[in-house]
């Protein structure tokens, strides 16, 4: 995935595991809600749930 500063991102995450998961957006600057820790910032998307993760990005590669 590439995604230019200050560009809108727009996911929408479907758990077809068969465990609770989320996705994390390791090094990029993002509200809590967004950031994707299971159990910490976000409750898990159960299996064949779905989450929209919806951002924009606010620097230039990552951290």
């Amino acid at each position: 995935m590439r995604v230019k500063k200050g560009e809108r991102v727009r996911v929408r995450f479907t758990n077809r595991l068969e465990e609770p998961t989320s996705i994390h957006w390791h090094g990029i600057r993002i509200d809590n809600a967004m950031d994707g820790v299971s159990g910490l910032t976000q409750d898990p998307v159960e299996p064949g749930g779905s989450f929209v993760y919806e951002f924009v990005a606010p620097d230039a590669g990552t951290y």
